[in-house]
């Protein structure tokens, strides 16, 4: 909401019309006018953003004159993407974890744990280098945690804990995340060591414009665990929000977004770790509603 000025050197009382809307980035309509001056109301289109325009005319009933009124649309600022992960160490070993926090704007963001690890880690430290951003973050923000294990814990326990991550620009925050860690015990190891782990798969989809994707991640093990397969994210998308359910995973695309999306996930057999694969998702664009023109009609000032 703003005003539209003008001043008539007779003194004369004056009417407003819009001449020109910006229908491109947003509607535009005159509120109100007393005579000597009138207001507007501006309502941008969802995703819009970047510089517009609208031009006015103001009439004294004699002659008239055009005026511009220049605006800016903000961008929307999307808060810091987190993703939960299972993963396993051994005890009495320094072991790092990747986990992944990062800005879809770009922006630096910041690690913060709710919930500390319950269940015997000595050690949980976010890294120095925990804030990342722009072109120079490190593959999409994943962060390391290093944790170090007694050497004689209770074998194949759990501890966990939660984060959030923290946009350092404007304070907007994500969605608590869970780490789930299982500790095997260092006897473990040896198993371990004759042990090929799984591979992960990459693959193609397709989920329509404000749809929902349901799929099951794609993996081979030739050890016979197939039971204990763990999947977990490395990059999460950048323009949607992916659900882990087992072997099953939902993909939401963010409201308005169509076209590429990415993700990379790992997978374990609680032996060994592969590599990542990488899914891309095409979102198709759906049918948008019409959009409404915006009213350029006088309002009489000694209109009720």
């Amino acid at each position: 909401v703003g005003p539209l000025n003008a001043v008539d050197p007779d003194g004369d009382e004056m009417t407003f019309r819009l001449l020109r809307c910006p229908s491109d980035k947003g509607l535009v309509s005159l509120v109100s006018q007393d005579g000597q001056a009138a207001v507007f109301d501006f309502t941008a289109h969802p995703g819009a953003s970047g510089p517009t325009s609208f031009v006015f005319v103001v009439s004294d009933g004699q002659a008239e004159a055009a005026g511009v009124i220049s605006l800016f649309i903000a961008p929307d600022q999307n808060p810091p993407i987190v993703a939960d992960l299972n993963i396993t160490v051994y005890s009495g070993f320094n072991s790092t974890i990747l986990i992944p926090a990062y800005d879809p704007d770009g922006d630096p963001v910041e690690l913060f744990v709710i919930v500390e690890p319950q269940g015997g880690a000595e050690t949980l430290s976010l890294s120095d280098e925990s804030s990342v951003g722009g072109s120079s973050r490190r593959r999409k923000g994943r962060n390391p945690v290093t944790f170090f294990v007694p050497a004689n814990p209770v074998p194949d326990y759990t501890l966990s804990f939660s984060y959030i991550a923290r946009n350092t620009a404007n304070a907007q925050h994500s969605r608590e995340a869970w780490v789930h860690v299982v500790v095997r015990s260092s006897e473990y190891w040896a198993t371990m060591r004759d042990n090929k782990p799984p591979v992960a798969l990459s693959g193609r989809l397709t989920v329509a414009q404000g749809g929902i994707l349901a799929d099951v991640f794609n993996a081979t093990d030739d050890f016979d665990s197939s039971t204990q397969l763990r999947f977990s994210v490395v990059s999460p998308p950048e323009h949607g929000e992916l659900t882990i359910m087992g072997f099953d995973f939902l993909y939401t695309p963010a409201t308005g977004f169509w076209g590429a999306d990415t993700f990379e996930f790992a997978v374990t057999d609680g032996l060994g770790l592969s590599s990542s694969a990488v899914v891309n998702i095409t979102v198709t664009q759906t049918n948008a509603p019409p959009i409404p023109i915006c009213d350029a009609r006088a309002v009489s000032s000694e209109a009720r």
